[in-house]
Protein backbone atom coordinates (compact mmCIF):
# COMPACT_ATOMS: atom_id res chain seq x y z
CA UNK A 1 0.00 0.00 0.00
CA UNK A 2 3.08 2.26 0.52
CA UNK A 3 4.36 2.15 -2.60
CA UNK A 4 0.23 2.69 -4.33
CA UNK A 5 0.41 6.16 -1.92
CA UNK A 6 4.23 6.84 -3.20
CA UNK A 7 3.04 6.60 -6.97
CA UNK A 8 0.18 8.77 -6.46
CA UNK A 9 2.47 11.41 -4.45
CA UNK A 10 4.78 11.11 -7.43
CA UNK A 11 2.47 12.36 -9.87
CA UNK A 12 0.86 14.61 -7.67
CA UNK A 13 3.47 16.67 -7.43
CA UNK A 14 4.21 17.55 -11.02
CA UNK A 15 4.30 20.68 -11.64
CA UNK A 16 1.09 20.32 -14.10
CA UNK A 17 0.23 17.00 -12.54
CA UNK A 18 -3.21 15.47 -14.57
CA UNK A 19 -4.66 14.95 -10.97
CA UNK A 20 -4.93 18.31 -10.14
CA UNK A 21 -7.42 20.77 -11.36
CA UNK A 22 -6.79 24.38 -12.09
CA UNK A 23 -5.14 25.53 -9.12
CA UNK A 24 -5.17 29.79 -7.68
CA UNK A 25 -1.16 30.93 -8.07
CA UNK A 26 0.53 29.78 -4.77
CA UNK A 27 -1.25 26.26 -4.46
CA UNK A 28 0.69 23.80 -6.72
CA UNK A 29 3.55 21.56 -5.82
CA UNK A 30 6.11 22.59 -2.68
CA UNK A 31 7.80 20.64 -0.14
CA UNK A 32 9.57 17.57 0.10
CA UNK A 33 7.27 15.18 -1.68
CA UNK A 34 8.27 17.31 -5.39
CA UNK A 35 11.92 15.33 -4.73
CA UNK A 36 10.56 11.92 -5.33
CA UNK A 37 8.89 13.53 -8.77
CA UNK A 38 12.24 15.26 -9.70
CA UNK A 39 14.11 11.92 -9.21
CA UNK A 40 11.91 9.92 -11.20
CA UNK A 41 11.94 13.02 -14.21
CA UNK A 42 8.14 13.00 -14.00
CA UNK A 43 8.48 16.65 -14.60
CA UNK A 44 10.30 16.16 -18.17
CA UNK A 45 7.29 14.10 -19.75
CA UNK A 46 4.98 15.43 -22.18
CA UNK A 47 1.32 16.06 -21.30
CA UNK A 48 0.66 12.63 -23.06
CA UNK A 49 3.29 11.31 -21.02
CA UNK A 50 1.92 12.53 -18.05
CA UNK A 51 -1.38 11.66 -18.33
CA UNK A 52 -0.64 8.03 -18.83
CA UNK A 53 1.71 7.99 -15.76
CA UNK A 54 -1.41 9.46 -13.50
CA UNK A 55 -3.55 6.78 -14.77
CA UNK A 56 -0.90 3.85 -14.03
CA UNK A 57 -0.35 5.65 -10.66
CA UNK A 58 -4.45 5.53 -10.00
CA UNK A 59 -4.47 2.13 -11.25
CA UNK A 60 -1.59 0.73 -9.48
CA UNK A 61 -2.50 2.12 -5.94
CA UNK A 62 -6.01 0.65 -6.49
CA UNK A 63 -4.40 -2.59 -7.04
CA UNK A 64 -2.34 -1.87 -4.15
CA UNK A 65 -4.92 -1.01 -1.79
CA UNK A 66 -7.24 -4.57 -3.00
CA UNK A 67 -3.52 -6.39 -2.11
CA UNK A 68 -3.40 -5.29 1.16
CA UNK A 69 -7.26 -5.24 2.27
CA UNK A 70 -6.92 -9.22 1.41
CA UNK A 71 -3.82 -8.99 3.25
CA UNK A 72 -6.03 -7.50 6.40
CA UNK A 73 -8.79 -9.97 6.32
CA UNK A 74 -6.29 -13.09 6.62
CA UNK A 75 -4.94 -10.98 9.47
CA UNK A 76 -1.53 -10.88 8.48
CA UNK A 77 -1.24 -6.89 8.93
CA UNK A 78 -1.84 -5.84 12.46
CA UNK A 79 -4.66 -3.20 13.46
CA UNK A 80 -1.93 -0.76 15.00
CA UNK A 81 0.00 -0.94 11.43
CA UNK A 82 -3.04 0.24 9.86
CA UNK A 83 -3.94 2.95 11.79
CA UNK A 84 -0.18 4.33 11.91
CA UNK A 85 -0.22 3.96 8.49
CA UNK A 86 -3.59 5.42 7.78
CA UNK A 87 -2.92 8.42 9.67
CA UNK A 88 0.82 9.17 7.73
CA UNK A 89 -1.02 8.45 4.30
CA UNK A 90 -3.90 11.30 5.31
CA UNK A 91 -1.33 13.92 6.63
CA UNK A 92 0.17 13.58 3.02
CA UNK A 93 -2.70 13.54 1.48
CA UNK A 94 -3.76 16.65 2.95
CA UNK A 95 -0.18 18.06 2.50
CA UNK A 96 -0.45 17.21 -1.76
CA UNK A 97 -1.64 20.05 -4.17
CA UNK A 98 -5.38 20.01 -4.19
CA UNK A 99 -6.59 16.57 -6.47
CA UNK A 100 -9.52 15.50 -8.27
CA UNK A 101 -11.93 18.06 -7.89
CA UNK A 102 -13.48 21.43 -7.33
CA UNK A 103 -15.47 21.40 -5.08
CA UNK A 104 -13.67 23.16 -2.36
CA UNK A 105 -13.92 26.33 -4.81
CA UNK A 106 -17.78 26.07 -4.29
CA UNK A 107 -17.35 25.92 -0.64
CA UNK A 108 -15.02 28.92 -0.80
CA UNK A 109 -17.27 31.10 -2.70
CA UNK A 110 -20.27 29.99 -0.93
CA UNK A 111 -18.81 31.01 2.23
CA UNK A 112 -17.67 34.21 0.99
CA UNK A 113 -21.23 34.87 0.15
CA UNK A 114 -22.20 35.05 3.55
CA UNK A 115 -18.94 36.24 5.62
CA UNK A 116 -17.77 38.81 2.50
CA UNK A 117 -20.48 39.76 0.21
CA UNK A 118 -23.61 39.89 3.10
CA UNK A 119 -25.92 37.64 1.20
CA UNK A 120 -27.28 34.32 1.55
CA UNK A 121 -26.01 31.89 -0.18
CA UNK A 122 -29.05 30.00 -0.54
CA UNK A 123 -30.25 32.84 -2.52
CA UNK A 124 -27.92 34.16 -4.41
CA UNK A 125 -25.64 32.50 -6.41
CA UNK A 126 -21.61 32.59 -7.50
CA UNK A 127 -22.26 34.22 -10.35
CA UNK A 128 -23.83 37.31 -9.02
CA UNK A 129 -20.08 38.07 -7.85
CA UNK A 130 -18.53 37.19 -10.37
CA UNK A 131 -15.38 39.63 -9.70
CA UNK A 132 -14.27 37.33 -6.50
CA UNK A 133 -11.49 35.81 -7.03
CA UNK A 134 -12.54 32.56 -6.79
CA UNK A 135 -15.17 32.66 -9.11
CA UNK A 136 -13.22 31.62 -12.26
CA UNK A 137 -12.42 28.57 -10.77
CA UNK A 138 -15.64 27.72 -9.99
CA UNK A 139 -17.20 24.86 -11.66
CA UNK A 140 -19.27 25.78 -15.15
CA UNK A 141 -22.62 23.71 -13.52
CA UNK A 142 -22.35 25.33 -10.09
CA UNK A 143 -22.13 28.87 -11.00
CA UNK A 144 -25.34 29.41 -11.39
CA UNK A 145 -26.65 27.13 -8.60
CA UNK A 146 -26.74 28.12 -5.20
CA UNK A 147 -26.00 26.86 -2.06
CA UNK A 148 -26.67 22.58 -1.96
CA UNK A 149 -24.71 21.66 1.29
CA UNK A 150 -26.16 21.78 4.56
CA UNK A 151 -26.40 24.76 6.88
CA UNK A 152 -23.94 23.44 9.47
CA UNK A 153 -21.68 23.23 6.72
CA UNK A 154 -22.48 26.29 5.07
CA UNK A 155 -22.02 28.13 8.34
CA UNK A 156 -18.21 26.55 8.67
CA UNK A 157 -17.41 27.68 5.68
CA UNK A 158 -18.48 31.20 6.28
CA UNK A 159 -16.26 31.34 9.54
CA UNK A 160 -13.36 30.02 7.48
CA UNK A 161 -13.40 32.11 4.80
CA UNK A 162 -14.08 35.13 7.27
CA UNK A 163 -11.12 34.02 8.77
CA UNK A 164 -8.37 33.44 6.15
CA UNK A 165 -9.31 35.44 2.82
CA UNK A 166 -7.31 33.98 0.71
CA UNK A 167 -8.23 31.89 -2.20
CA UNK A 168 -4.38 29.32 -1.09
CA UNK A 169 -5.43 29.39 2.49
CA UNK A 170 -8.93 28.50 2.35
CA UNK A 171 -7.91 25.55 0.15
CA UNK A 172 -5.58 24.57 2.93
CA UNK A 173 -8.56 25.22 5.48
CA UNK A 174 -11.03 22.94 4.11
CA UNK A 175 -8.50 20.25 3.55
CA UNK A 176 -7.38 20.46 6.80
CA UNK A 177 -10.65 19.79 8.02
CA UNK A 178 -11.13 16.95 5.87
CA UNK A 179 -7.47 15.62 7.08
CA UNK A 180 -8.69 16.08 10.76
CA UNK A 181 -11.85 14.40 10.22
CA UNK A 182 -10.62 11.70 8.55
CA UNK A 183 -8.33 11.02 11.33
CA UNK A 184 -10.70 11.14 13.88
CA UNK A 185 -13.05 8.34 11.92
CA UNK A 186 -9.90 5.92 11.34
CA UNK A 187 -9.59 5.85 15.32
CA UNK A 188 -13.29 6.04 16.14
CA UNK A 189 -13.55 2.77 13.63
CA UNK A 190 -10.46 1.09 15.27
CA UNK A 191 -11.74 1.62 18.87
CA UNK A 192 -14.82 0.10 18.06
CA UNK A 193 -13.73 -3.07 16.31
CA UNK A 194 -10.97 -4.21 18.30
CA UNK A 195 -13.12 -4.07 21.13
CA UNK A 196 -16.21 -5.84 19.44
CA UNK A 197 -14.83 -7.79 16.95
CA UNK A 198 -11.20 -8.11 17.05
CA UNK A 199 -10.96 -10.77 14.51
CA UNK A 200 -12.52 -8.34 11.70
CA UNK A 201 -10.69 -4.98 13.21
CA UNK A 202 -7.57 -5.30 10.48
CA UNK A 203 -10.34 -5.51 8.09
CA UNK A 204 -12.97 -2.91 9.41
CA UNK A 205 -9.89 -0.12 9.41
CA UNK A 206 -7.80 -0.79 6.84
CA UNK A 207 -11.30 -0.76 4.48
CA UNK A 208 -11.53 2.90 5.81
CA UNK A 209 -7.58 4.13 6.64
CA UNK A 210 -6.47 2.47 3.20
CA UNK A 211 -8.97 3.42 1.15
CA UNK A 212 -8.00 5.05 -2.07
CA UNK A 213 -11.01 7.02 -2.22
CA UNK A 214 -10.91 8.67 1.16
CA UNK A 215 -6.84 9.55 1.20
CA UNK A 216 -6.80 11.13 -2.75
CA UNK A 217 -10.59 11.49 -3.44
CA UNK A 218 -11.91 13.07 -0.19
CA UNK A 219 -8.79 14.34 1.75
CA UNK A 220 -6.87 15.66 -0.86
CA UNK A 221 -9.87 16.90 -2.34
CA UNK A 222 -10.90 18.80 0.97
CA UNK A 223 -14.65 16.76 0.62
CA UNK A 224 -17.06 17.55 3.48
CA UNK A 225 -17.92 14.15 3.04
CA UNK A 226 -15.99 12.84 5.91
CA UNK A 227 -17.79 14.93 8.67
CA UNK A 228 -20.48 12.67 7.10
CA UNK A 229 -18.44 9.66 7.78
CA UNK A 230 -17.46 11.17 10.66
CA UNK A 231 -21.18 11.34 12.46
CA UNK A 232 -22.12 8.20 11.42
CA UNK A 233 -18.96 6.52 13.40
CA UNK A 234 -19.13 8.52 15.73
CA UNK A 235 -23.43 7.77 16.32
CA UNK A 236 -22.69 4.07 16.57
CA UNK A 237 -19.95 4.58 18.93
CA UNK A 238 -22.56 6.05 21.43
CA UNK A 239 -24.64 3.52 21.08
CA UNK A 240 -22.12 0.11 21.41
CA UNK A 241 -20.52 2.50 24.19
CA UNK A 242 -21.96 -0.41 27.17
CA UNK A 243 -21.47 -3.23 24.62
CA UNK A 244 -17.72 -2.29 24.58
CA UNK A 245 -17.10 -1.75 28.19
CA UNK A 246 -18.90 -4.87 28.12
CA UNK A 247 -16.89 -6.71 25.79
CA UNK A 248 -13.79 -5.69 28.54
CA UNK A 249 -15.11 -7.10 31.29
CA UNK A 250 -16.81 -4.72 32.54
CA UNK A 251 -20.20 -5.00 34.36
CA UNK A 252 -22.86 -2.08 34.29
CA UNK A 253 -26.10 -2.02 32.59
CA UNK A 254 -26.12 -2.91 28.85
CA UNK A 255 -28.57 -1.42 27.47
CA UNK A 256 -27.79 2.00 25.43
CA UNK A 257 -30.18 3.60 26.87
CA UNK A 258 -32.27 6.87 25.61
CA UNK A 259 -29.81 9.45 26.42
CA UNK A 260 -27.33 7.29 24.12
CA UNK A 261 -29.78 6.65 21.64
CA UNK A 262 -31.15 10.39 21.50
CA UNK A 263 -27.42 11.76 21.83
CA UNK A 264 -26.16 9.78 18.48
CA UNK A 265 -29.79 10.63 17.20
CA UNK A 266 -27.79 14.46 17.47
CA UNK A 267 -24.48 13.56 16.11
CA UNK A 268 -26.55 12.02 12.83
CA UNK A 269 -28.34 15.53 12.74
CA UNK A 270 -25.28 17.54 12.62
CA UNK A 271 -24.13 14.61 10.03
CA UNK A 272 -27.84 15.40 8.14
CA UNK A 273 -27.24 19.18 8.41
CA UNK A 274 -23.85 18.94 6.15
CA UNK A 275 -25.27 16.73 3.91
CA UNK A 276 -28.68 15.17 4.04
CA UNK A 277 -27.63 11.98 3.20
CA UNK A 278 -27.51 11.12 7.47
CA UNK A 279 -31.10 11.41 7.71
CA UNK A 280 -31.14 8.07 6.21
CA UNK A 281 -29.25 6.42 9.01
CA UNK A 282 -31.00 8.91 11.49
CA UNK A 283 -34.49 8.01 10.74
CA UNK A 284 -33.68 4.63 10.89
CA UNK A 285 -32.08 4.86 14.49
CA UNK A 286 -35.19 6.89 15.69
CA UNK A 287 -37.81 4.46 14.38
CA UNK A 288 -35.41 1.53 16.27
CA UNK A 289 -35.10 3.50 19.03
CA UNK A 290 -38.98 4.27 19.59
CA UNK A 291 -40.44 0.79 18.75
CA UNK A 292 -37.72 -0.95 20.99
CA UNK A 293 -39.86 0.54 24.09
CA UNK A 294 -42.85 -0.28 25.82
CA UNK A 295 -45.60 1.10 24.27
CA UNK A 296 -46.50 3.11 27.26
CA UNK A 297 -42.87 5.24 26.82
CA UNK A 298 -42.76 5.69 22.99
CA UNK A 299 -44.25 8.91 22.76
CA UNK A 300 -41.80 10.29 25.28
CA UNK A 301 -38.79 8.51 23.40
CA UNK A 302 -40.05 10.08 20.30
CA UNK A 303 -40.44 13.72 21.74
CA UNK A 304 -36.87 12.97 22.80
CA UNK A 305 -35.68 12.64 19.70
CA UNK A 306 -37.82 15.00 17.83
CA UNK A 307 -37.03 17.38 20.40
CA UNK A 308 -32.52 17.22 19.97
CA UNK A 309 -33.65 17.13 15.70
CA UNK A 310 -35.55 20.05 15.40
CA UNK A 311 -33.26 22.21 18.10
CA UNK A 312 -29.93 21.46 16.04
CA UNK A 313 -31.94 21.75 12.77
CA UNK A 314 -33.05 25.16 13.93
CA UNK A 315 -30.15 26.18 15.66
CA UNK A 316 -27.98 25.79 12.31
CA UNK A 317 -30.99 26.82 10.04
CA UNK A 318 -32.28 29.66 11.32
CA UNK A 319 -29.90 32.48 9.78
CA UNK A 320 -30.68 30.79 5.84
CA UNK A 321 -34.37 30.01 6.25
CA UNK A 322 -36.84 32.30 3.94
CA UNK A 323 -39.28 31.63 1.23
CA UNK A 324 -37.48 31.76 -2.15
CA UNK A 325 -35.57 28.25 -1.58
CA UNK A 326 -37.01 26.42 2.14
CA UNK A 327 -35.24 23.38 1.18
CA UNK A 328 -32.34 24.98 1.43
CA UNK A 329 -30.48 24.09 -1.62
CA UNK A 330 -32.25 20.65 -1.54
CA UNK A 331 -34.51 21.41 -4.82
CA UNK A 332 -31.50 22.34 -7.09
CA UNK A 333 -29.25 19.02 -6.31
CA UNK A 334 -32.20 17.13 -6.80
CA UNK A 335 -32.12 18.28 -10.60
CA UNK A 336 -28.17 17.57 -11.13
CA UNK A 337 -27.59 14.18 -12.58
CA UNK A 338 -23.74 12.31 -11.81
CA UNK A 339 -22.13 10.67 -14.77
CA UNK A 340 -21.54 7.44 -13.05
CA UNK A 341 -25.09 6.94 -11.33
CA UNK A 342 -26.81 4.01 -12.88
CA UNK A 343 -29.75 5.97 -12.66
CA UNK A 344 -28.01 8.22 -15.40
CA UNK A 345 -27.35 5.27 -17.32
CA UNK A 346 -30.64 3.79 -17.59
CA UNK A 347 -32.02 7.26 -18.36
CA UNK A 348 -29.71 8.23 -21.14
CA UNK A 349 -29.82 4.53 -22.94
CA UNK A 350 -33.79 4.06 -22.69
CA UNK A 351 -34.74 7.72 -22.77
CA UNK A 352 -32.89 7.64 -26.33
CA UNK A 353 -34.13 4.11 -27.62
CA UNK A 354 -37.72 5.49 -26.97
CA UNK A 355 -36.60 9.36 -28.63
CA UNK A 356 -35.23 7.37 -31.49
CA UNK A 357 -38.71 5.24 -31.92
CA UNK A 358 -41.13 7.59 -30.98
CA UNK A 359 -39.30 11.18 -30.60
CA UNK A 360 -38.57 13.78 -28.22
CA UNK A 361 -41.98 13.29 -25.70
CA UNK A 362 -41.15 9.69 -25.60
CA UNK A 363 -38.20 9.99 -24.59
CA UNK A 364 -38.85 12.90 -21.57
CA UNK A 365 -41.65 10.32 -20.76
CA UNK A 366 -39.11 7.54 -20.42
CA UNK A 367 -36.47 9.99 -18.46
CA UNK A 368 -38.96 10.83 -15.63
CA UNK A 369 -40.36 7.44 -15.49
CA UNK A 370 -36.41 6.06 -14.96
CA UNK A 371 -36.67 8.54 -12.42
CA UNK A 372 -39.92 7.47 -10.40
CA UNK A 373 -38.66 3.69 -10.51
CA UNK A 374 -35.15 4.64 -9.13
CA UNK A 375 -36.92 6.66 -5.57
CA UNK A 376 -39.63 4.44 -5.55
CA UNK A 377 -36.76 1.67 -5.00
CA UNK A 378 -35.25 3.10 -2.62
CA UNK A 379 -38.48 3.92 -0.97
CA UNK A 380 -39.08 -0.09 -0.87
CA UNK A 381 -35.82 -0.35 0.20
CA UNK A 382 -36.08 2.16 2.91
CA UNK A 383 -39.31 0.49 4.11
CA UNK A 384 -37.78 -2.60 4.52
CA UNK A 385 -34.88 -1.75 6.46
CA UNK A 386 -37.65 0.22 8.67
CA UNK A 387 -39.57 -2.78 9.06
CA UNK A 388 -36.68 -5.31 9.87
CA UNK A 389 -35.43 -2.23 12.61
CA UNK A 390 -38.72 -2.39 14.24
CA UNK A 391 -38.79 -6.26 13.98
CA UNK A 392 -35.44 -6.27 15.93
CA UNK A 393 -37.04 -3.57 18.11
CA UNK A 394 -39.66 -5.99 19.21
CA UNK A 395 -37.33 -9.16 20.05
CA UNK A 396 -35.80 -6.68 22.06
CA UNK A 397 -38.93 -5.60 23.95
CA UNK A 398 -40.08 -9.33 24.14
CA UNK A 399 -36.54 -10.45 25.63
CA UNK A 400 -36.86 -7.77 28.21
CA UNK A 401 -33.13 -6.18 27.07
CA UNK A 402 -30.79 -9.30 28.15
CA UNK A 403 -27.58 -9.70 27.13
CA UNK A 404 -28.34 -11.44 23.52
CA UNK A 405 -30.71 -8.48 22.54
CA UNK A 406 -28.66 -5.73 23.33
CA UNK A 407 -26.05 -7.68 21.06
CA UNK A 408 -28.51 -7.14 18.11
CA UNK A 409 -29.83 -4.02 18.96
CA UNK A 410 -26.01 -2.73 18.61
CA UNK A 411 -25.22 -4.77 15.42
CA UNK A 412 -28.35 -4.69 13.47
CA UNK A 413 -28.41 -0.81 14.20
CA UNK A 414 -24.84 -0.02 12.17
CA UNK A 415 -25.55 -3.09 9.57
CA UNK A 416 -29.32 -1.46 8.58
CA UNK A 417 -27.68 1.52 8.25
CA UNK A 418 -24.94 0.08 5.96
CA UNK A 419 -27.83 -1.09 3.80
CA UNK A 420 -29.43 1.74 3.55
CA UNK A 421 -26.35 3.98 2.78
CA UNK A 422 -24.74 2.21 -0.25
CA UNK A 423 -28.56 1.70 -2.10
CA UNK A 424 -29.15 5.11 -1.61
CA UNK A 425 -25.62 5.74 -2.90
CA UNK A 426 -26.26 3.85 -5.77
CA UNK A 427 -29.77 4.69 -6.35
CA UNK A 428 -29.36 8.37 -5.87
CA UNK A 429 -29.45 10.38 -9.35
CA UNK A 430 -25.24 11.26 -8.53
CA UNK A 431 -22.41 9.31 -7.76
CA UNK A 432 -19.19 10.36 -7.17
CA UNK A 433 -16.39 8.80 -5.40
CA UNK A 434 -16.48 10.38 -2.06
CA UNK A 435 -19.40 9.55 -1.64
CA UNK A 436 -18.47 6.37 -0.63
CA UNK A 437 -17.60 7.45 2.88
CA UNK A 438 -20.74 7.60 3.43
CA UNK A 439 -21.00 4.26 4.38
CA UNK A 440 -17.24 3.09 4.70
CA UNK A 441 -18.03 3.48 8.78
CA UNK A 442 -20.48 0.90 8.82
CA UNK A 443 -19.36 -1.59 6.31
CA UNK A 444 -17.39 -4.43 8.17
CA UNK A 445 -21.28 -4.79 9.25
CA UNK A 446 -22.22 -6.18 6.10
CA UNK A 447 -22.79 -9.83 5.07
CA UNK A 448 -20.26 -11.60 2.70
CA UNK A 449 -22.46 -9.80 -0.41
CA UNK A 450 -22.59 -6.43 1.10
CA UNK A 451 -18.68 -6.47 2.16
CA UNK A 452 -17.95 -7.43 -1.85
CA UNK A 453 -20.42 -4.34 -2.81
CA UNK A 454 -18.35 -1.86 -0.83
CA UNK A 455 -14.76 -3.08 -2.23
CA UNK A 456 -16.10 -3.65 -5.82
CA UNK A 457 -17.59 -0.20 -5.29
CA UNK A 458 -14.50 1.50 -3.67
CA UNK A 459 -12.52 -0.08 -6.27
CA UNK A 460 -14.33 1.36 -9.29
CA UNK A 461 -14.99 4.51 -7.68
CA UNK A 462 -11.12 5.04 -7.09
CA UNK A 463 -10.34 3.77 -10.90
CA UNK A 464 -12.85 6.20 -12.37
CA UNK A 465 -11.12 9.07 -11.71
CA UNK A 466 -7.10 9.26 -13.31
CA UNK A 467 -7.01 12.79 -14.38
CA UNK A 468 -9.23 15.75 -12.71
CA UNK A 469 -11.75 17.58 -14.51
CA UNK A 470 -9.48 19.94 -17.32
CA UNK A 471 -10.83 23.66 -16.08
CA UNK A 472 -7.51 24.46 -17.86
CA UNK A 473 -7.67 22.08 -20.94
CA UNK A 474 -4.54 20.49 -20.70
CA UNK A 475 -5.91 16.99 -20.65
CA UNK A 476 -9.55 17.36 -22.58
CA UNK A 477 -9.27 14.03 -24.54
CA UNK A 478 -7.85 11.97 -21.81
CA UNK A 479 -10.89 13.49 -19.33
CA UNK A 480 -12.96 12.67 -22.14
CA UNK A 481 -11.97 9.44 -22.81
CA UNK A 482 -12.52 8.35 -19.19
CA UNK A 483 -16.04 9.98 -18.96
CA UNK A 484 -16.59 7.33 -21.69
CA UNK A 485 -14.88 4.35 -19.83
CA UNK A 486 -16.83 5.68 -17.02
CA UNK A 487 -20.03 5.83 -18.60
CA UNK A 488 -19.97 2.28 -20.91
CA UNK A 489 -17.86 0.48 -18.36
CA UNK A 490 -17.52 1.17 -15.25
CA UNK A 491 -21.26 2.55 -14.45
CA UNK A 492 -22.88 -0.98 -16.50
CA UNK A 493 -20.39 -3.08 -13.59
CA UNK A 494 -21.91 -1.05 -10.69
CA UNK A 495 -25.43 -1.37 -12.18
CA UNK A 496 -24.31 -4.97 -11.73
CA UNK A 497 -23.60 -4.39 -8.04
CA UNK A 498 -26.75 -2.45 -7.78
CA UNK A 499 -29.14 -5.62 -8.69
CA UNK A 500 -26.71 -8.01 -6.87
CA UNK A 501 -27.32 -6.18 -3.76
CA UNK A 502 -31.11 -5.60 -4.25
CA UNK A 503 -31.58 -9.34 -4.39
CA UNK A 504 -29.39 -10.51 -1.51
CA UNK A 505 -31.57 -7.57 0.56
CA UNK A 506 -34.73 -9.14 -0.36
CA UNK A 507 -33.37 -12.53 0.03
CA UNK A 508 -32.69 -11.64 3.54
CA UNK A 509 -36.06 -9.50 4.26
CA UNK A 510 -37.96 -12.81 3.04
CA UNK A 511 -36.33 -15.46 4.77
CA UNK A 512 -35.85 -13.50 7.97
CA UNK A 513 -32.37 -13.92 7.44
CA UNK A 514 -29.62 -11.69 9.72
CA UNK A 515 -29.06 -8.48 7.96
CA UNK A 516 -25.45 -8.54 9.81
CA UNK A 517 -22.06 -10.80 10.35
CA UNK A 518 -20.68 -9.52 13.11
CA UNK A 519 -20.52 -10.68 16.62
CA UNK A 520 -20.42 -7.55 19.01
CA UNK A 521 -20.73 -9.78 22.21
CA UNK A 522 -19.26 -13.26 22.62
CA UNK A 523 -22.42 -15.64 24.59
CA UNK A 524 -21.34 -17.69 27.30
CA UNK A 525 -25.52 -19.22 26.97
CA UNK A 526 -25.24 -22.85 24.95
CA UNK A 527 -27.96 -23.10 22.21
CA UNK A 528 -31.55 -24.42 22.97
CA UNK A 529 -30.96 -28.42 23.13
CA UNK A 530 -33.70 -28.70 19.98
CA UNK A 531 -30.54 -27.09 18.26
CA UNK A 532 -27.49 -28.02 19.80
CA UNK A 533 -26.60 -30.14 17.91
CA UNK A 534 -26.85 -28.79 14.66
CA UNK A 535 -24.12 -26.36 15.51
CA UNK A 536 -21.03 -28.02 13.93
CA UNK A 537 -18.57 -28.73 17.00
CA UNK A 538 -15.37 -27.39 14.99
CA UNK A 539 -16.70 -24.09 14.29
CA UNK A 540 -16.65 -24.30 10.52
CA UNK A 541 -19.13 -22.65 8.05
CA UNK A 542 -20.24 -19.68 10.35
CA UNK A 543 -21.27 -16.13 8.93
CA UNK A 544 -17.60 -14.26 9.05
CA UNK A 545 -15.15 -17.10 7.50
CA UNK A 546 -12.92 -16.90 10.35
CA UNK A 547 -12.47 -20.37 12.02
CA UNK A 548 -11.04 -19.50 15.30
CA UNK A 549 -14.34 -18.31 17.07
CA UNK A 550 -16.99 -19.31 15.10
CA UNK A 551 -19.00 -21.44 17.17
CA UNK A 552 -19.78 -18.92 19.65
CA UNK A 553 -21.49 -16.83 17.01
CA UNK A 554 -23.49 -19.69 15.29
CA UNK A 555 -25.04 -20.12 18.77
CA UNK A 556 -25.49 -16.11 18.89
CA UNK A 557 -27.45 -16.51 15.55
CA UNK A 558 -29.62 -19.45 16.46
CA UNK A 559 -30.37 -18.46 19.20
CA UNK A 560 -31.90 -14.87 18.29
CA UNK A 561 -33.92 -16.80 15.49
CA UNK A 562 -35.50 -19.16 18.13
CA UNK A 563 -35.98 -15.85 20.04
CA UNK A 564 -37.84 -15.18 16.59
CA UNK A 565 -40.12 -17.80 16.94
CA UNK A 566 -41.01 -17.88 20.52
CA UNK A 567 -42.49 -13.59 19.60
CA UNK A 568 -44.29 -14.04 16.78
CA UNK A 569 -41.96 -13.13 14.57
CA UNK A 570 -43.28 -14.26 10.85
CA UNK A 571 -40.20 -15.92 9.79
CA UNK A 572 -40.78 -18.88 12.49
CA UNK A 573 -42.51 -20.92 9.60
CA UNK A 574 -39.18 -21.22 8.39
CA UNK A 575 -37.40 -22.28 11.50
CA UNK A 576 -35.90 -25.11 10.51
CA UNK A 577 -34.60 -23.33 7.27
CA UNK A 578 -33.11 -20.27 9.02
CA UNK A 579 -31.00 -22.04 11.48
CA UNK A 580 -29.07 -24.17 9.07
CA UNK A 581 -28.42 -20.89 6.98
CA UNK A 582 -27.56 -19.73 10.82
CA UNK A 583 -25.21 -22.52 11.26
CA UNK A 584 -24.33 -23.97 8.36
CA UNK A 585 -23.87 -20.73 5.93
CA UNK A 586 -20.09 -19.96 4.84
CA UNK A 587 -20.30 -16.31 3.95
CA UNK A 588 -16.58 -16.28 3.98
CA UNK A 589 -14.25 -13.17 3.52
CA UNK A 590 -14.07 -11.82 -0.28
CA UNK A 591 -11.42 -13.60 -1.37
CA UNK A 592 -12.65 -17.19 0.57
CA UNK A 593 -10.47 -19.55 1.84
CA UNK A 594 -11.23 -22.14 -1.29
CA UNK A 595 -11.74 -25.06 1.92
CA UNK A 596 -14.45 -23.13 3.17
CA UNK A 597 -17.60 -23.92 1.60
CA UNK A 598 -19.77 -21.33 0.30
CA UNK A 599 -23.47 -20.28 0.77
Amino acid sequence: MVAGVLAIVAVAEMSTSPLSPELPPGAGPTGPFAILTRALGLNSLIPGGRAAASIIAVLFATAMFLLALRAAWRGEISVRLIVVLGIVFIVVATALPLLFSRDVYSYTIYGRIQSLHHANPYVAVPKNFSWDRIYPLVGPAWRGTPAVYGPAFTLLSAGITRVLQGNVADIWAFKVVAGLAGIGLVLIVARMTTRLWPERAPFAVALVAWNPVLIFNTVASGHNDLLVGLAVAAALAVLAGPAMAAARGRTGPRDPGVLREVTASGLLTLGALVKATAVVPLALLVIASVWRRPWQRRAGVAVAHGAVIAGLVVAFAAPYLQSKDPTLGLSHLAQHVGWLAPMRFFRVMLSDAAGSLWGLGAADTTSSVVRFVFAATFVGVFIMLATRAVRVAQTWEASHGNGLAVGRWIEAQGAIWAWGLILFTLLAPVLLPWYLLWVLPVAWLLPKIGRIGVIVLSALLAASETVAEPLNMNYPSVYHGMVLIGHYVLTPALCVMLGWLLLDLSRRILRGLPLEDAPVLRRETAPPPEVRHRVPADGQGDGDGHRGVPSDQATRSVQYQAGQDEHGDPAGRRHRETVQHSTGRGEGPPQADPKEHDE
